[in-house]
Protein backbone atom coordinates (compact mmCIF):
# COMPACT_ATOMS: atom_id res chain seq x y z
CA UNK A 1 0.00 0.00 0.00
CA UNK A 2 0.91 3.25 -0.95
CA UNK A 3 2.28 6.06 1.47
CA UNK A 4 -0.44 8.51 2.49
CA UNK A 5 0.04 12.25 1.75
CA UNK A 6 -2.32 15.05 3.81
CA UNK A 7 -2.76 18.12 2.72
CA UNK A 8 -1.09 20.99 4.96
CA UNK A 9 -2.82 23.98 3.80
CA UNK A 10 -3.60 24.91 7.22
CA UNK A 11 0.31 25.82 7.52
CA UNK A 12 -1.19 28.57 5.27
CA UNK A 13 -2.80 31.65 6.21
CA UNK A 14 -6.14 32.54 3.95
CA UNK A 15 -4.89 35.43 2.03
CA UNK A 16 -7.22 38.95 2.22
CA UNK A 17 -4.23 41.84 2.52
CA UNK A 18 -0.53 42.15 2.98
CA UNK A 19 2.06 44.09 1.97
CA UNK A 20 5.49 43.53 1.03
CA UNK A 21 7.66 42.02 3.59
CA UNK A 22 10.33 45.25 3.34
CA UNK A 23 6.94 47.75 3.05
CA UNK A 24 5.56 45.44 6.31
CA UNK A 25 9.14 45.45 8.02
CA UNK A 26 8.92 49.84 7.87
CA UNK A 27 5.74 49.85 8.40
CA UNK A 28 6.24 47.80 12.03
CA UNK A 29 9.65 49.88 12.74
CA UNK A 30 7.73 53.32 11.96
CA UNK A 31 4.69 52.42 14.19
CA UNK A 32 6.26 51.13 16.52
CA UNK A 33 9.05 53.99 16.90
CA UNK A 34 5.63 56.28 17.23
CA UNK A 35 3.92 53.94 19.94
CA UNK A 36 7.07 54.20 22.20
CA UNK A 37 7.88 57.85 21.71
CA UNK A 38 4.31 58.92 22.24
CA UNK A 39 4.65 56.32 25.17
CA UNK A 40 7.29 58.24 26.62
CA UNK A 41 6.11 61.85 26.31
CA UNK A 42 8.55 62.26 23.73
CA UNK A 43 6.23 62.80 20.64
CA UNK A 44 3.59 65.18 20.84
CA UNK A 45 0.24 63.40 21.26
CA UNK A 46 -1.24 65.21 17.81
CA UNK A 47 -2.54 62.53 15.04
CA UNK A 48 -0.72 62.36 12.10
CA UNK A 49 -3.54 62.01 10.05
CA UNK A 50 -5.00 65.29 11.37
CA UNK A 51 -2.25 67.78 9.34
CA UNK A 52 -2.53 66.46 5.49
CA UNK A 53 -2.40 70.12 3.33
CA UNK A 54 -2.31 69.89 -0.47
CA UNK A 55 1.34 70.27 -1.96
CA UNK A 56 2.60 67.64 0.95
CA UNK A 57 4.18 64.82 -0.63
CA UNK A 58 1.62 61.87 -0.84
CA UNK A 59 -1.65 64.05 -0.83
CA UNK A 60 -3.26 63.81 -4.03
CA UNK A 61 -6.35 65.65 -3.47
CA UNK A 62 -7.85 68.09 -1.40
CA UNK A 63 -11.88 68.45 -1.21
CA UNK A 64 -13.87 69.99 1.65
CA UNK A 65 -13.55 67.93 4.75
CA UNK A 66 -11.12 65.59 3.06
CA UNK A 67 -7.80 64.72 2.06
CA UNK A 68 -6.86 62.24 -0.67
CA UNK A 69 -3.67 60.64 0.15
CA UNK A 70 -1.16 57.80 -1.23
CA UNK A 71 -0.75 55.53 1.07
CA UNK A 72 2.67 55.53 2.93
CA UNK A 73 2.85 51.91 3.14
CA UNK A 74 0.71 50.65 0.53
CA UNK A 75 -0.62 46.92 0.21
CA UNK A 76 0.75 44.63 -2.62
CA UNK A 77 -2.46 42.45 -2.44
CA UNK A 78 -5.98 42.82 -1.28
CA UNK A 79 -9.24 40.46 -2.06
CA UNK A 80 -6.02 37.67 -3.53
CA UNK A 81 -5.09 40.19 -6.49
CA UNK A 82 -2.07 42.42 -6.80
CA UNK A 83 -3.18 45.95 -6.24
CA UNK A 84 -2.44 48.59 -8.91
CA UNK A 85 -3.31 51.55 -6.88
CA UNK A 86 -3.30 52.23 -3.14
CA UNK A 87 -5.23 55.66 -1.85
CA UNK A 88 -6.55 56.57 1.03
CA UNK A 89 -9.64 59.33 2.38
CA UNK A 90 -8.93 60.85 5.07
CA UNK A 91 -11.43 63.32 7.03
CA UNK A 92 -9.58 66.74 8.05
CA UNK A 93 -11.61 66.72 11.00
CA UNK A 94 -10.29 63.69 13.90
CA UNK A 95 -12.86 61.40 13.86
CA UNK A 96 -12.39 57.71 15.14
CA UNK A 97 -15.41 56.36 13.09
CA UNK A 98 -17.89 57.33 9.94
CA UNK A 99 -20.78 57.42 12.67
CA UNK A 100 -19.20 60.84 14.46
CA UNK A 101 -19.61 62.34 10.60
CA UNK A 102 -21.87 65.08 10.40
CA UNK A 103 -24.41 64.79 7.68
CA UNK A 104 -22.37 67.18 5.59
CA UNK A 105 -19.71 65.07 5.63
CA UNK A 106 -21.16 61.52 5.29
CA UNK A 107 -22.43 63.10 1.77
CA UNK A 108 -19.21 64.53 1.00
CA UNK A 109 -17.40 60.90 1.69
CA UNK A 110 -20.22 58.63 -0.21
CA UNK A 111 -19.54 61.59 -2.91
CA UNK A 112 -15.29 60.67 -2.76
CA UNK A 113 -15.49 57.13 -2.24
CA UNK A 114 -18.22 56.69 -5.58
CA UNK A 115 -16.02 58.77 -7.59
CA UNK A 116 -13.81 56.53 -6.98
CA UNK A 117 -15.74 53.47 -7.48
CA UNK A 118 -16.69 54.59 -10.42
CA UNK A 119 -13.01 54.56 -11.11
CA UNK A 120 -12.51 50.82 -10.53
CA UNK A 121 -11.83 51.62 -7.10
CA UNK A 122 -12.54 48.94 -3.87
CA UNK A 123 -13.16 50.51 -0.48
CA UNK A 124 -12.72 49.51 2.62
CA UNK A 125 -13.07 51.13 6.65
CA UNK A 126 -12.02 49.74 9.53
CA UNK A 127 -14.71 50.19 12.06
CA UNK A 128 -13.21 52.40 15.24
CA UNK A 129 -12.92 48.80 17.49
CA UNK A 130 -10.70 46.89 15.22
CA UNK A 131 -7.90 45.45 16.77
CA UNK A 132 -5.61 46.28 13.34
CA UNK A 133 -6.64 49.37 13.19
CA UNK A 134 -3.72 51.39 13.22
CA UNK A 135 -4.64 55.44 13.39
CA UNK A 136 -7.17 56.07 15.77
CA UNK A 137 -8.35 58.72 12.67
CA UNK A 138 -11.11 57.35 10.69
CA UNK A 139 -9.67 56.30 7.25
CA UNK A 140 -11.00 54.87 4.12
CA UNK A 141 -7.86 52.24 2.14
CA UNK A 142 -9.49 52.81 -1.89
CA UNK A 143 -7.60 50.24 -3.93
CA UNK A 144 -7.21 49.92 -7.74
CA UNK A 145 -6.70 46.01 -8.24
CA UNK A 146 -5.39 44.50 -11.15
CA UNK A 147 -7.95 41.79 -12.06
CA UNK A 148 -5.61 40.30 -14.72
CA UNK A 149 -3.38 39.16 -12.22
CA UNK A 150 -3.03 35.27 -10.81
CA UNK A 151 -5.32 35.32 -7.64
CA UNK A 152 -3.51 34.53 -4.59
CA UNK A 153 -5.13 31.76 -2.41
CA UNK A 154 -2.69 31.01 0.75
CA UNK A 155 0.62 32.48 1.80
CA UNK A 156 3.39 31.00 4.17
CA UNK A 157 5.06 33.22 6.59
CA UNK A 158 8.41 32.04 7.61
CA UNK A 159 9.22 32.77 11.11
CA UNK A 160 7.38 36.03 10.99
CA UNK A 161 10.08 37.47 8.66
CA UNK A 162 7.70 37.89 5.53
CA UNK A 163 6.18 35.84 2.92
CA UNK A 164 8.54 32.50 1.20
CA UNK A 165 5.48 31.08 -0.63
CA UNK A 166 2.52 31.63 -2.01
CA UNK A 167 -0.35 29.23 -3.60
CA UNK A 168 -2.25 30.63 -6.34
CA UNK A 169 -5.91 29.48 -7.01
CA UNK A 170 -5.80 26.57 -8.97
CA UNK A 171 -2.62 24.85 -7.91
CA UNK A 172 -2.47 21.70 -6.65
CA UNK A 173 -2.89 21.31 -3.02
CA UNK A 174 0.21 21.78 -0.98
CA UNK A 175 1.59 17.76 -0.27
CA UNK A 176 3.06 17.27 3.60
CA UNK A 177 6.22 15.29 3.38
CA UNK A 178 7.05 12.70 5.89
Amino acid sequence: MGAETKTTERAFATLTMWRHPETQRAYNLDHKQEVEATSVGIASAACRFCNFELGQEGVLEAQPGFTVVAAKYPYDHWDAREVRDHRMVIPTRHVDGLKELTTEEKLAWFDIVGDYEERGYTSFTRSPESPTKSVDHLHTHLFRIDMGSRAVRYMHYDGGQGVNEFRFAGDEPIEAVS
